[in-house]
């Protein structure tokens, strides 16, 4: 009994020992600290908080003004591809001025007018016939000024156009800067031409039209030759790919 007792009487003292202390431990330690150790939790939510919201403004800024550049690049994308077509245009004709001596007075007028259909066999429908007054034979021209096809049947409101690049389609052009007059055939992807095997030409090579002067039709993308042949194969791609064919030009011309 007396052995329970002086276990119970050295836990009391125990407790009362750490109860002292803590209250001890209470009273001496400066409020503030209690004050500190509070408030750090809700200084580091209201920084985490500030800081987040800062990377969001950042993050939204930085998908905008990529947005903008890339609207910016494809813009300045087409008018270069206008302007080295006009370069090319301009050294050409450039080079027939110094060799002819007769000028033909050209009146020409471009109808701009929209694609309804296209499809793989190099034909496509576009809006305006009869109403338009278009013919047949008339030119047909990409955004770039590039000659791309001519109309092969006029209806009533839609027209329709042959690409030079569909099957069996000809058309005749001049080989720059060599200045040789070829004959291209469609074959549904691009143009052959079939050359002497004398005559040197490189890929990159431009093709003007004959009947259109200044026009571009494309440029030497392959040239296939065996040295036992006679002739070499030269491929011609236009310098636009027809899928991005959205609007387009129709060319008549008078010459007086």
């Amino acid at each position: 009994m007396r052995l329970s007792e002086r276990k119970l009487k050295k836990r009391k003292r125990n407790t009362y020992f750490i109860i002292s202390t803590f209250l001890l431990l209470l009273i001496f330690t400066p409020f503030y600290s209690y004050i500190d150790v509070l408030e750090k939790p809700f200084i580091s939510a209201y920084t985490n908080t500030a800081e987040l919201k800062k990377d969001s403004k950042n993050l939204f800024h930085t998908w905008f003004s990529k947005t903008k550049i890339l609207e910016e690049n494809s813009e300045l994308e087409k008018r270069i591809a206008i302007l080295e077509v006009d370069a090319m245009r301009t050294e050409y004709l450039e080079s027939v001025l110094e060799k002819s001596n007769i000028l033909h007075t050209i009146d020409s007028k471009i109808i701009s007018t929209s694609i309804l259909r296209k499809n793989n066999s190099g034909i496509i429908t576009v809006l305006g016939g009869k109403d338009y007054t278009f013919s047949v034979g008339d030119s047909v021209i990409h955004f770039d000024g590039t000659l791309i096809g001519n109309i092969s049947a006029v209806f009533d409101a839609t027209s329709q156009v042959s690409l030079f690049t569909k099957n069996n389609v000809k058309t005749s052009g001049i080989l720059f800067p060599q200045n040789v007059s070829i004959e291209l055939v469609g074959n549904g992807n691009a143009m052959l031409a079939e050359l002497n095997r004398d005559i040197d030409v490189n890929i990159g090579d431009i093709i003007y039209s004959q009947g259109n002067t200044g026009h571009i039709i494309g440029t030497v993308s392959n040239v296939d030759f065996d040295p036992r042949d006679p002739v070499k194969k030269v491929y011609i791609s236009p310098i636009q790919s027809i899928l991005s064919l959205q609007q387009i030009g129709i060319k008549k011309t008078t010459i007086e």
